[in-house]
């Protein structure tokens, strides 16, 4: 066929492609519609996120210090105890003696009861790097190898694993 021999589309007839593309254009719209919504929500529940996490930052930060507080009023109180026995003009070498191990055993009890226990150590024992720090090696064959002394104690979180502090202790060698 010649090109003049086509037949020619009737200007009234609708072209099904143009049906088509018009439906796909509508489709497409409302497809990105949809898209720009779900980022929008996507950036309010981001933003949302942010907001908890810098709240519960805050939170932990307060309760912390909180949970600090009641440690701190504590030790401040037996802090004031020996206060009380320094100012004491009256003080004899007995009543000093008694002040002192009064506040020693109110510490020992704040410590006990902010879940530190004292790690046991005795003159004898043998070292034991993971809980003591040898502060001075003394020649003694007798006692290579153990503890000679006890300069200051260990102690550790009763509920954790781990040293919060070592001893201090002369061994010989």
């Amino acid at each position: 066929m010649s090109k003049d021999r086509q037949p020619k589309a009737d200007k009234n007839q609708t072209n099904p492609n143009e049906e088509i593309n018009q439906s796909e254009i509508s489709e497409l719209d409302q497809v990105k519609q949809e898209l720009e919504n779900e980022k929008e929500r996507r950036l309010r529940v981001m933003a949302d996120f942010e907001n908890f996490k810098k709240r519960i930052e805050g939170e932990k930060a307060m309760f912390g210090a909180m949970a600090n507080m009641g440690l701190i009023q504590e030790i401040l109180e037996i802090n004031d105890d020996l206060q009380l026995a320094l100012d004491d003009s009256d003080l004899d070498l007995d009543r000093a003696k008694s002040s002192i191990t009064t506040a020693q055993e109110k510490l020992k009890a704040t410590v006990r009861n902010a879940g530190i226990d004292a790690i046991e150590i005795k003159v004898g024992d043998d070292f034991d790097s993971n809980t003591m720090e040898a502060i001075q090696a003394v020649p003694d064959e007798k006692n290579a190898g153990k503890v000679i002394a006890v300069i200051s104690s260990a102690y550790k979180y009763a509920d954790k694993d781990g040293i919060l502090k070592a001893a201090k202790v002369i061994v010989g060698k």
